[in-house]
């Protein structure tokens, strides 16, 4: 962003400056390096436990949940809460169908466009708040994140984690 006087807020020629030097000049030998796994396997595998023990957790909006528990209920809210929508527009246009008031076609469409404008708010914020609610309570970003880490699938990678939560529960 240019201030009032024209100038930047930062010097262009002083970081080129400093970039040049890095390329020219690179840290030495004896500048201290992260660790690095020796395998690739070794570091997926640690990561993958590490997920799986973090969905295993208790829940900060649950403590007597783990966190894959409340995801998974949230979400069976949210698809609940989409297919009580879907549900109710198709009982409503079979009820315009029916109504014996509705004559021709045209009555009947007038009938179910006057119901959807209605209850079309309502119904979606249903689905709106059961959606907002699995994004929040049940951290569906996060929880995604480790299950994303432990398989692309989503729905294998919850069935790996349920798997080992039964898995250390028999061993218990």
């Amino acid at each position: 962003m240019i201030g009032n006087d024209g100038t930047l807020p930062f010097d262009p020629q002083r970081i080129a400056e400093e970039i040049l030097e890095g390329v020219q000049n690179p840290p030495s030998d004896d500048t201290p390096q992260p660790e690095v796994p020796k395998k690739k396997s070794d570091l997926k595998r640690k990561t993958t436990e590490e997920a799986i023990e973090w969905l295993k957790s208790p829940s900060h909006t649950c403590p007597d949940k783990t966190r894959i528990e409340v995801y998974l209920e949230k979400r069976a809210a949210y698809e609940n809460s989409i297919k009580h929508k879907e549900d109710t527009y198709k009982r409503a246009l079979e009820t315009s169908k029916r109504d014996p008031r509705n004559r021709s076609a045209e009555d009947q469409r007038a009938s179910y466009d006057r119901w959807v404008a209605e209850n079309h708010k309502r119904l979606n914020g249903a689905v709106q708040a059961a959606h907002m609610d699995w994004v929040t309570t049940a951290s569906k970003v996060d929880v995604e994140y480790h299950l994303g880490i432990i398989d692309l699938d989503l729905d294998k990678a919850v069935k790996k984690v349920l798997e080992s939560r039964e898995a250390h529960t028999l061993e218990s």
